[in-house]
């Protein structure tokens, strides 16, 4: 067998890129624009009877008190009462119920948090044994879409911003 000299595998990787793969690095930034743009047009419409209804069929919530709608950038939720229990329902936007496999990857670091023994909300399975569950609901524009659609634990909890930066806090927090 020859060996090839002056050429491992290490330094395979670390050779100059050429102009054509730069060009298609920076052809990435428009793609990353679109999305963004797609993220505020496929932003689902969902009604807190809705995100109860969904809540139950899916998940099989019974829920006690009425949905309040959380803060989101470009995702629909809605904090959940069932019992002394407290879920976020979450419904996705458009761009990431169209990339599962990123959604899947968030399931998946939150579990790895959760067994280094720091609490991090996980999923809830679903009736049908499925962490990510899809549901067809409107947007804005009045058409329907195919949304990925999670339940998760609820921590109350307040902001950063909302208390006293005391220098124990400050330390609390890294």
């Amino acid at each position: 067998r020859r060996r090839r000299r002056g050429r491992t595998h290490c330094s395979a990787r670390s050779r100059q890129r050429s102009p054509a793969e730069r060009m298609g690095e920076a052809a990435a930034l428009p793609t990353a624009l679109v999305d963004e743009e797609r993220r505020k047009t496929l932003r689902p419409v969902v009604q807190p009877s809705q995100a109860v209804e969904l809540a139950e069929k899916l998940f099989g919530l019974k829920v006690d008190a009425g949905p309040t709608k959380l803060d989101s950038y470009d995702d629909v939720n809605y904090r959940l009462r069932v019992g002394d229990a407290s879920y976020v329902f979450k419904v996705h936007n458009g761009v990431e119920s169209e990339n599962e496999p990123f959604i899947r990857a968030q399931n998946e670091a939150m579990c790895l948090v959760k067994a280094s023994a720091t609490w991090c909300p996980t999923p809830l399975t679903s009736k049908s044994g499925k962490l990510i569950e899809r549901a067809t609901l409107q947007l804005a524009s009045g058409e329907s879409f195919d949304h990925a659609v999670r339940c998760l634990p609820f921590l109350p909890a307040k902001l950063l911003a909302d208390v006293p930066l005391t220098e124990p806090t400050m330390r609390s927090v890294g």
